[in-house]
């Protein structure tokens, strides 16, 4: 029943973003907190692609497409530890542009991120019954955006070791 778990999705959303605002107001955010929140929120993203995947069992381009989005899922997070703890080390990848900062001085994420992703996925195609095309467009997108940032940093990493 994909209405059921769009309002499932929805609720688990909500919650998830009351969680970290009701912590900043009480004053008990937390670095545990916020890696914490990171890993609920691949777990959920892992379980609803899962039950996303066992609807469409029976659609072989649909299941292909799930199981593209977990690798492309499974590459980021890789990606991203490896970014983390590079800059941690002082290698910087990516010079955030005017649009970032102007996006992040007001606390709202870029177009197209994990939320909006997640809304197309789990809320939006299924309501309209356009599922194949909600995994096709996010896998593209996500897909393009890995190759992206993974070239970016290997021409950097290979520029560094060049010189």
């Amino acid at each position: 029943d994909y209405i059921r778990g769009g309002i499932f999705y929805q609720l688990s959303f909500l919650l998830d973003c009351v969680d970290g605002k009701i912590a900043r107001l009480r004053g008990t955010s937390s670095e545990r907190g916020a890696f914490l929140d990171g890993v609920v929120n691949n777990v959920v993203y892992g379980l609803n692609l899962f039950g996303l995947g066992w609807s469409v069992v029976h659609d072989t381009k649909s299941l292909i497409l799930v199981g593209i989005l977990l690798l492309v899922w499974a590459l980021n997070l890789d990606l991203n530890r490896y970014i983390d703890t590079s800059a941690k080390h002082g290698t910087q990848f990516f010079n955030r542009g005017i649009i970032h900062r102007a996006l992040s001085t007001r606390r709202l994420l870029h177009p197209f991120s994990f939320p909006d992703k997640q809304a197309v996925l789990f809320f939006l195609g299924p309501l309209i019954g356009m599922i194949y095309q909600a995994l096709l467009v996010v896998a593209i997108l996500d897909s393009v955006a890995w190759l992206g940032r993974a070239t970016r940093v290997w021409r950097k990493l290979a520029a560094k070791s060049s010189s």
